[in-house]
Formats: C-alpha cells, structure tokens, sequence
C-alpha cells in the first residue's frame, strides 16, 4: 500500500520550532524546494488569497472568500465603505490563527475614487507586519 504524504505532514516535518505556524508558496528557492514562510507571514497569506478569491468559486468551500470586488464599481460613499469594511471583518474573522495574534485592517478610497485599499496589519509574538491589497479599475486588463 503507498504511504499518503500530505501538505500537512510535510508541513509537520518541517525543522524548527513546532508551535510556529508554517506554509509553503508556490515559489521555488535556490535548493529546488518550495519556499517556506512562518508566522506572520503565514496568516497574512491566508488573508489576501481569502480576500482576493470571489465568494462561491470554490468547489469543496463555496462560502469561502469574499465579495470585496462587487464594490470596485459602486460609489466611494459611507454605504459603500460599510459594506466593504464588513466584508473584510467576515473574512479576518474566518481566518485561523493562533493565540498571541492580531489582526487589524482599514479600508480607504483612492483619491480618484476609482478603487480602494485594504490595509492589513497582522502582529504575531513580537513581529508585526502590514501589507495593502490594492483594488482598482486596472483589474479589468487582467480579464482581456
């Protein structure tokens, strides 16, 4: 009978501290191997690719991602803001993490109003990091 070897006991097997949060990205590193990242990183992963995959798309978790591209065409007003900071808040909460981590997050307007910005600062132990995901009309050239 083959062994099954998953992600997660690869993941497992991973050298280092094991009550560290750890994954890979689908990126290759000098040695051949998948790039591993760690804490902070990890959970800010999982909130862009969250955020960023439109809601029912997903064939095993039809509830998973969100809605956040419905809004790049509606008016930057107060309703609009709302309705998007609730999208957000639905998948921070959604995402798993461990104890010792915070998540915050805001959501501005371009200037032009023609997009939006979510700011997303995660802190976990002692390391903190943020990183924007940028939404705007330029996502139409991706669809030609």
């Amino acid at each position: 009978m083959a062994k099954s070897y998953t992600i997660d006991k690869f993941l497992k097997n991973i050298p280092g501290n094991r009550d560290r949060l750890k994954d890979v990205i689908s990126n290759i590193d000098f040695r051949g191997d998948w790039v591993k990242i760690y804490d902070v990183d990890v959970v800010l992963k999982h909130l862009i690719v969250a955020l960023l995959i439109p809601k029912r798309t997903y064939i095993f978790d039809p509830e998973y991602g969100s809605a956040i591209y419905k809004y790049l065409f509606e008016p930057a007003d107060t309703i609009t803001l709302d309705a998007l900071t609730n999208e957000v808040n639905e998948v921070v909460s959604g995402v798993s993490t461990q104890p010792g981590t915070t998540i915050t997050h805001d959501v501005l307007f371009f200037r032009n109003k023609r997009g939006f910005r979510i700011e997303i600062t995660v802190q976990h132990k002692k390391t903190k990091r943020t990183m924007n995901v940028d939404l705007d009309d330029s996502i139409l050239n991706l669809i030609v």
